[in-house]
Formats: structure tokens, C-alpha cells, sequence
């Protein structure tokens, strides 16, 4: 096993908590996973990255601070342009701020 296996499991071990932490609704807990689990990602990983970013715009938009979770999709979307989730909570959170109840196409 080597160095890169070490980190990968320590990575997958830190998000799997940090997810298990916000499902519990220890958002406390789980904001500080996602922030070691960027610490221990590499910097070539922008899809990983990404992703944690969205997980803790999540917790964040959860905690009711719209402006920090908009900051961290939006640092989801500078390193993957067009990443999904990020986009899907950015339309969550403005509609969400817009006071609308519901959008209908015609």
C-alpha cells in the first residue's frame, strides 16, 4: 500500500463521516469533515473537490447561511464548469430566496 492509498482511504474515511455526521443532522460535525476532507485532497483531484465544496455549500444553505453556501457552489463550479450538483443548489437556493412557491412551464 502506498502513500497515495493511505490518503485516499483517510479521504473516502473523512467524507464518509462527514456525510454520516450531516444526515444526523450534526452540521457542526460535518462541516468540519468536509473542511479536513479538503485538506487531504489533492489538488488534481477537481472533481472530489468539487464535490466537497458542494457538500459544504449544502451544510451551509441547511445552517441558513445562503450567502456562504452560494460562495461554496460557486467555488464547486469554478473547478468543474457545469458540475450538477452545484448548479442544481444554486437554482434551489435562488428560488429558494425568491420567494416563489412554485415555477410551471407552459
Amino acid at each position: 500500500m502506498t502513500d497515495d492509498d493511505d490518503e485516499t482511504l483517510d479521504l473516502d474515511a473523512l467524507l464518509q463521516e462527514a456525510d454520516r455526521a450531516k444526515n444526523r443532522g450534526e452540521l457542526d460535525a460535518a462541516l468540519e469533515g468536509y473542511k479536513r476532507a479538503l485538506m487531504v485532497c489533492t489538488d488534481d483531484d477537481e472533481l472530489e473537490r468539487a464535490s466537497i465544496y458542494a457538500n459544504v455549500g449544502e451544510v451551509k444553505r441547511l445552517q441558513g447561511k445562503g450567502r456562504e453556501a452560494e460562495l461554496n457552489f460557486e467555488k464547486a463550479l469554478k473547478l468543474m464548469p457545469g458540475f450538477k450538483p452545484a448548479l442544481v443548489a444554486m437554482v434551489e437556493l435562488a428560488f429558494q430566496h425568491s420567494g416563489i412557491r412554485s415555477l410551471e412551464f407552459t
